[in-house]
């Protein structure tokens, strides 16, 4: 995948809280989609988009 190829897209990233999922969403963040992150831990999800770029990602429990 080319850089800059999802950018502006929506992505949704399932148990994005932490590990894989929560890395996936810092690189689809970086770059410049808007994730929307689930996860059955709410509280740890919305450390996690605390943590990368929280005007581009929201938090589903």
């Amino acid at each position: 995948m080319e850089l800059g190829q999802v950018r502006d897209k929506i992505t949704i990233i399932t148990s994005g809280a932490s590990g894989i999922g929560a890395a996936c969403a810092e690189t689809l963040a970086s770059e410049g989609t808007r994730a929307i992150v689930t996860d059955v831990d709410a509280s740890h999800g919305k450390e996690a988009v605390a943590g990368i770029e929280a005007e581009r990602m929201a938090i589903k429990p």
